[in-house]
């Protein structure tokens, strides 16, 4: 049998349909910001405010703890994934060590900004907040995984107790204004209500409700319940069962209690691995 050359046409097609596309490099932020102003506040009650828009060159934080700066320039959980350094740094209530931060930078900044998609413009912001606090704190940090307390969160032994419900709609690109959120939740005088609007459970999102208790307990909380759907659901509770007082019945119930009986939820301690960024070197500021 007599082999048939193969023709050139073909061989160019079959070298372009095996072809391995080329990997598209990440993006590398490179920007900072051109003025800082960085002050501690004086001793008292603070409000905590941080505006930080993606595709402005604008930055102004408002008696916030350092922690928090560090937090949000590496995209970590302030409250659980930022360890070491001093006394001053980390998020108490009984650290009155905080800072207002204001930091712009040029309109050629502004400009690259505004043509960036938002995860470009978050990368960016992040770099230029890192930059501002190796420059002006001294920071140094490094990432390692330890061994760490946590909260698990399972579903208890009745089943979960809450209707299911669709989630709100993503938010549109480049949009700053109000929309609306899987989670939100409010102050009461009876204690905080957190109401779902087709809120997923677990997950590590600020937005699931796994994500939310860990925000607000200042304790990793890992997903075990292994619900998958989204859920309408309303959790009234005051504090916790460690610092919770004696109820005279005015107050809703611990949070521990409160996600078992109202969700169909629960709460354990245990330990767990977990990234967290640590603190090498930190300084306090000179004023400016």
């Amino acid at each position: 049998m007599r082999c048939l050359p193969i023709a050139p046409a073909f061989l160019v097609v079959l070298s372009a349909a095996l072809a391995v596309p080329p990997q598209r490099a990440p993006y590398m932020p490179t920007l900072t910001f051109g003025v800082t102003s960085v002050r501690q506040c004086p001793p008292g009650p603070h409000n905590n405010g941080f505006n930080n828009p993606p595709q402005s060159g604008r930055l102004t934080a408002t008696g916030v703890w350092a922690a928090q700066l560090i937090g949000w320039a590496y995209g970590v959980d302030y409250r659980v994934q930022v360890v070491g350094g001093p006394d001053w740094v980390q998020v108490a209530r009984s650290n009155e060590v905080r800072f207002d931060v204001q930091a712009t930078s040029d309109s050629a900044t502004d400009d690259k900004l505004a043509k960036l998609s938002d995860d470009q413009a978050k990368l960016e912001k992040q770099h230029m907040l890192q930059a501002l606090l190796a420059d002006r704190f001294g920071l140094r940090v490094h990432m390692e995984t330890r061994q760490e307390p946590a909260l698990a969160l399972t579903v208890a032994k009745r089943g979960p107790g809450m209707q299911k419900g669709e989630p709100p709609p993503p938010r549109p690109e480049h949009s700053n204004g109000p929309w609306s959120a899987p989670i939100e939740s409010h102050r009461d005088p009876r204690g905080m209500e957190v109401v779902g609007h087709g809120a997923s459970i677990g997950g590590e999102s600020v937005e699931d409700l796994a994500g939310w208790l860990q925000f607000y307990l200042g304790k990793r909380v890992i997903d075990q319940t292994g619900i998958t759907v989204t859920y309408n659901f309303t959790l009234q509770f005051h504090g916790t069962l460690s610092d919770m007082e004696t109820n005279d019945g005015s107050m809703w119930p611990p949070v521990e209690t409160a996600i078992q009986e109202q969700l169909g939820l629960q709460l354990r301690d245990t330990k767990a691995p977990a990234q967290v960024l640590v603190i090498d070197h930190i300084e306090m500021p000179s004023p400016n």
